[in-house]
Order: C-alpha cells, then sequence, then structure tokens
C-alpha cells in the first residue's frame, strides 16, 4: 500500500514537522539563557517538556502498537528510548537555569534526541507513511494538532 494511495494526512510529514518544532523550542530556550532571561527560559524549556511529552504519547498511541506487530523488537527499543528521555528530561527539568541549558548535559541530550529523532524516521515513520491506516492517521494528526499540547505535562 502506497502512502499517496492511502487517505489522510502522511504520518512522516507530521512527526518530522513535530521534531522541527521541538528543535526550534530548544532554540528558543539557549536564546533565552544566553539574553539571561530567567523567565523566557523556564517559559521555553516547559513547553519543551509538555511538546516533548506530547509527541512521545503521540507515537505510543498512534503509531507504535500498528509498527509493533511487524517489528516488535525494534518497537521495543524505541519505546525503551522513550522511558530513557522521559528520565533525562525530567531530571534536566528540575535544574534547568541559566548555565545549564549550554551544559554538556543538555547539549548530551539534545544529541540523543535527534539521534532518537532520525532512527524513528528510518525505523517507523517510513513504515507509518506506507501503512498506518487513515484513522490512525487522522487521530494522529488531531492529536499532534491539540492547542494545549505545549501547556499540558
Amino acid at each position: 500500500m502506497s502512502s499517496a494511495s492511502t487517505p489522510g494526512p502522511n504520518p512522516r510529514d507530521l512527526l518530522i514537522a513535530d521534531h522541527e518544532l521541538l528543535e526550534k523550542t530548544f532554540q528558543e530556550a539557549e536564546r533565552a539563557a544566553q539574553a539571561r532571561d530567567r523567565d523566557g527560559l523556564r517559559d521555553a524549556w516547559t513547553r519543551l517538556e509538555s511538546l516533548l511529552s506530547a509527541h512521545m504519547a503521540a507515537e505510543e498511541m498512534h503509531v507504535f502498537p500498528s509498527f509493533e506487530k511487524i517489528d516488535p523488537t525494534e518497537t521495543m527499543a524505541l519505546t525503551n528510548e522513550h522511558a530513557t528521555l522521559r528520565k533525562q528530561l525530567c531530571e534536566l527539568g528540575v535544574g534547568v537555569d541559566l548555565h545549564l541549558v549550554a551544559s554538556p548535559l543538555v547539549t548530551q541530550f539534545m544529541s540523543t534526541l535527534r539521534q532518537h529523532a532520525k532512527r524513528e524516521d528510518t525505523l517507523a515513520y517510513r513504515w507509518a507513511a506506507e501503512n498506518l491506516s487513515p484513522e490512525l492517521r487522522n487521530a494522529l494528526a488531531l492529536e499532534l494538532a491539540r492547542p494545549d499540547r505545549a501547556t499540558r505535562h
């Protein structure tokens, strides 16, 4: 089944656009830290936490269950990476301050997150673009378009 013949939004495009939003939000946090804007940093980091948490939840709800039927080992690995990323994000969020954003811990976290995103694209997103049902495509699009994603945690 090809993505051109499958009705509904392309899940790969949706998820990649969401990764771009995550990157942009992190860059906002970096700029706020450089400007020594504590409130701006706190706001950007809170948005990053909420967006990333919502992004991973959307993948786990709408993409991973179908992908697991095709590749349970890789699905488990991606899910385990999500757990690790959540734990690291929580640990970093507790201590986020003007100096931490430029720290090696945050740099490593963002590097790990970017590598994870590439792995998801290679494994799950490309598969989803070709195989995800129209119902799941639409559910994913609705989930990623929720206006409260950047504020719920």
